[in-house]
């Protein structure tokens, strides 16, 4: 998922700690500059700003950018990412998405997560896609964009549905499912593996192709989006109920 340009002309001194390598002070300093778009007050940041820049303070943490930080400087992320208007947002978007796959999954459903996902604002959308789609500890994002996300939630959903024993399209024989069923529990849930599970269960991806005058006042992240399933998340599947 690409992450929109920040400005990060910001705001926040440099890293403190008289202990910090040349490179480490860089790192750090950069990370001060996203906690500080997330923590003004003075409306100089659009709210996709500052969801980028929680993002990107997220990754520097996988990455382990911030290891060996002073304690000022951690109370300063801290504060971003918890304390903070965003950090609050994103702590309640989290809470209400498992509420909302747990009782999805009650009814003998994996779309839980996903039609919540569809409910929210434009704003909310993107804060909660930067916890969604998480990068690895090489900086990578395990998907592209917001369509190869969402072919993954549809790819989890169906194969969760037919795990539990939901009546699903395609009627595969369970040789033709194991090694799909196998990788899925593994969490080695790549697009190719999405692809595969929504050709032999023959679900449709509901894809629109819009002509490019529409795809134009639309923006990248509203063309051509498939249909909706449960979410997935870097570190784990959002098939994980638990609240």
């Amino acid at each position: 998922m690409e992450i929109s340009s920040i400005s990060t002309s910001a705001p926040m001194s440099a890293a403190r700690g008289s202990a910090y390598s040349a490179e480490t002070a860089r790192k750090i300093t950069a990370v001060l500059d996203f906690a500080a778009i997330i923590l003004d007050e003075g409306g100089k940041y659009s709210k996709t700003q500052k969801a980028d820049a929680y993002g990107r303070m997220h990754d520097a943490a996988v990455m382990g950018d911030l290891a060996g930080v002073s304690e000022e400087d951690r109370k300063t992320f801290e504060s971003a990412l918890v304390s903070s208007d965003t950090g609050k947002q994103m702590i309640e978007l989290q809470r209400q998405m498992g509420l909302a796959m747990k009782n999805a999954a009650n009814g003998s459903s994996g779309r839980g997560g996903i039609q919540f996902y569809d409910s929210l604002s434009a704003d909310d959308q993107h804060l909660i896609s930067q916890w969604m789609n998480l990068a690895d500890s090489d900086g990578k994002r395990p998907f592209a964009d917001m369509e190869a996300l969402r072919t993954s939630w549809l790819a989890q959903a169906t194969m969760y549905e037919h795990a539990i024993g939901v009546a699903t399209a395609g009627r595969p024989d369970a040789e033709q499912v194991a090694p799909l069923l196998e990788a899925w529990n593994k969490g080695n849930i790549d697009d190719g593996w999405a692809r595969a599970v929504l050709k032999l269960f023959q679900q449709p991806t509901d894809r629109v192709d819009l002509s490019a005058e529409a795809k134009d006042r639309l923006g990248p992240q509203q063309a051509g989006i498939a249909a909706p399933a449960t979410a997935q998340r870097s570190q784990g599947s959002f098939l994980d109920t638990s609240v």
